[in-house]
């Protein structure tokens, strides 16, 4: 799975385009909270980067080197678009005891986060939450499926007063 992500990054990236996400509202009460999602590229590329994963190896949590461009075009959305939010949600595979998991899992959000504002990112835009082994992405026990499980999903939202 991971190798096909790649592979459409590698074409997108090869043809110009940049996927990015839009804000389409969602009625929340009073409020609406922006829900951003995948869509097609924008020609000016200067949208927010789309939602994503970092992936880590076993009972690790250091975002590596390979995702470096990834974070800078994350930073640089967050810089620029000051109404977005981004939740980063550390997961783990299914190896590990319940408590172990969820500190690892915080440990990875957090990880990420710290990255993000070493490129300038305010902390006040950045929420880190851990579900351990608690939402796999992939069921089943080998390999393939722990290295899809051990992850920080990155996922974007802004609320904001919308006039109707």
């Amino acid at each position: 799975m991971r190798e096909q992500q790649r592979k459409h990054e590698q074409a997108a990236d090869r043809s110009g385009e940049t996927e990015v996400l839009v804000i389409a509202p969602t009625e929340l009460g009073d409020q609406k909270e922006a829900v951003l999602s995948h869509t097609d590229s924008l020609e000016d590329g200067n949208g927010p980067p789309g939602n994503g994963s970092i992936y880590y190896d076993y009972d690790a949590y250091n975002v590596k080197e390979d995702y470096q461009a990834l974070m800078e075009a994350h930073g640089k959305a967050l810089l620029k678009h000051k109404e977005l939010r981004l939740r980063i949600e550390g997961n783990c595979d299914e190896r590990g005891s319940r408590e172990y998991n969820l500190a690892l899992g915080q440990r990875r959000a957090d990880s990420v986060k710290r990255a993000l504002t070493l490129l300038g990112v305010p902390v006040s835009q950045i929420e880190t939450v851990s579900f351990g082994s608690e939402q796999p992405k992939v069921t089943g026990h080998d390999e393939e499926a722990y290295a899809e499980n051990r992850r920080s999903d990155l996922t974007y939202s802004a609320s904001r007063k919308m006039r109707q």
